[in-house]
């Protein structure tokens, strides 16, 4: 199964890869497109950090792009599909629970941790944008999906509330015209990275991590 990756950024630059796993589905062989000299090392660090996704949690410091680094993924498999195995791979969350444990943080804690799927991760909500173009002749096949975990956000808020702009993340997935399903994000690291503090930095480099992950194994999920 193939996949193409798209990192873009505030100055222009772009970084593509066609990737495709291996036989034990863990593995990309990337063959990124030509760039310039002084991005050589940085270029090959993004293509490790893609191919070992669970090892290596630093992936929003490979390449300098700008401050504002995007994903793209590409998936040869259909939108419902895709979806259908991300929203199975997501904990929920109940935005009652803060009501029924306001006064006892440990149990909070506790059920905040048992509403956790893969990789922690919560879905907030789904807004389908897909359907509103009706309003323009026809409808799509684009959802945006906001993951993440309180227990990840607060752990952030709790060095900066400012952190509460960019928590949870916000996952675009859609079906162009030709039927092919993209998958773009923010990522964590280049949006928490704007509030310069190290402790929120490293957890949002393994929030990219975690992110990433779950949205490849929505791609080939547990038989």
């Amino acid at each position: 199964m193939k996949a193409k990756i798209l990192v873009t950024g505030l100055l222009g630059l772009c970084f593509i890869a066609n990737s495709h796993r291996s036989a034990a589905g863990s593995v990309f062989n990337t063959h990124p497109s030509p760039l310039p000299s002084r991005l050589t090392n940085p270029t090959a660090r993004i293509q490790n950090s893609m191919a070992a996704t669970a090892k290596n949690n630093d992936i929003g410091k490979t390449v300098s792009f700008g401050r504002q680094k995007t994903i793209r993924l590409i998936f040869h498999t259909t939108f419902d599909d895709y979806t259908k195995n991300l929203e199975k791979l997501l904990g929920r969350f109940d935005s009652n629970i803060i009501k029924d444990y306001a006064d006892n943080p440990a149990g909070l804690q506790k059920k905040l941790e048992e509403n956790e799927g893969e990789q922690n991760l919560m879905l907030f909500r789904i807004e389908d944008h897909g359907m509103y173009l009706i309003l323009y002749g026809k409808a799509v096949k684009a959802r945006r999906y906001f993951i993440g975990n309180p227990l990840i956000a607060t752990s952030m808020a709790h060095y900066d509330i400012r952190s509460a702009l960019y928590v949870p993340m916000r996952i675009l997935i859609y079906e162009d015209n030709k039927q092919v399903l993209h998958v773009e994000y923010d990522l964590p690291s280049s949006e928490l990275g704007q509030l310069h503090n190290i402790h929120i930095t490293n957890i949002a480099k393994d929030l990219d991590r975690k992110i990433y992950t779950v949205l490849m194994k929505a791609d080939h999920p547990p038989k």
